[in-house]
């Protein structure tokens, strides 16, 4: 996530550095205006990105531990799989 948003923040904060650099000695309350948008529009894009990846990574891990303990809970019973199915028999209906 922090990559991310320094990968962003960059892109972003990149025009308004150009623009200061063609435009020296303008204004630099645009300057502060671009840079402040820039990492304002860095983070919105960036901050859902970082929520969602530690959410996948936390389920992942809860899941997995979990699977790990029923794992542990079937060996303990002494059953390692399941039972399979009883076979039916195939019944055909009669014309």
């Amino acid at each position: 996530m922090f990559i991310l948003s320094l990968v962003l923040s960059i892109v972003f904060w990149l025009p308004g550095q150009l623009y200061v650099t063609l435009f020296r000695g303008r204004s630099y309350l645009i300057d502060i205006l671009l840079r402040s948008l820039g990492s304002f529009f860095a983070g919105v894009l960036a901050g859902p990105i970082g929520t969602i990846a530690v959410a996948l990574v936390y389920y992942d891990q809860r899941i997995r531990k979990e699977a790990f303990d029923l794992q542990w809970m079937m060996e303990s019973m002494g059953q390692s799989n399941p039972p399979p199915p009883p076979e039916s028999p195939i019944t055909l209906p009669q014309p």
